[in-house]
């Protein structure tokens, strides 16, 4: 396999989340947000924003992502953040999602936050 191949986990990435907060607080930041950000850390030069999509019982079943170049992407990407999580509250809505207008609430009761959708969001 050549390196840096995508299944060479042995390169460097541009910037890597080394060094940085335990994944733990990344989650958080996810869950309270609705959507991931991969900020340059799997390429130079390119920032994705992602989110699940979930299916009536609260299950993911897909997600969204938005990736473009960082000289575009930065400049938008609070923007960027808010188009992915309300688009991907439509979809779920679609799809007989309860929650989906509200990332803290599933069928009117109140989750934990471990519950919340945008927990269920697995990648960053």
């Amino acid at each position: 396999m050549a390196a840096n191949s995508p299944a060479d986990n042995s390169a460097k990435q541009f910037r890597s989340l080394d060094g940085l907060p335990p994944p733990q607080l990344e989650l958080e930041k996810v869950r309270a947000e609705g959507v991931a950000v991969d900020n340059e850390e799997n390429h130079e030069g390119i920032i994705c924003v992602g989110g699940p999509i979930f299916a009536s019982q609260g299950k993911v079943i897909a997600a969204l992502s938005i990736s473009g170049l960082t000289i575009h992407m930065a400049q938008k990407l609070e923007a960027c953040k808010a188009a992915a999580r309300e688009t991907v509250q439509k979809i779920s809505a679609l799809l007989g999602y309860a929650g989906a207008s509200d990332p803290g609430s599933r069928d009117g009761a109140q989750p934990s936050p471990a519950e919340t959708p945008s927990s269920k969001l697995a990648s960053r």
